[in-house]
């Protein structure tokens, strides 16, 4: 899965511990988001961190999950 690099970044800023945490941490600040582009980004985020699994989630974002656990 290719993410942009606006998604991306908007992955890394919300990462919580995991892909399903995150997910749902994306989903809560849906309603504080005014921007048009930044709410499609978040939305082509959530549909793309629903299509990968956890192992693929690490392996993308593996540099955000080192810098949570430390």
């Amino acid at each position: 899965m290719i993410f942009t690099s606006e998604e991306y970044n908007l992955v890394a800023l919300f990462y919580s511990g995991s892909r399903a945490d995150t997910i749902s941490t994306l989903w809560e600040v849906l309603p504080h988001i005014e921007d048009d582009r930044t709410l499609n980004a978040i939305w082509s985020a959530i549909g793309k961190l629903g299509a990968v699994n956890d192992c693929e989630f690490f392996a993308i974002f593996e540099s955000e999950a080192l810098d949570h656990a430390s």
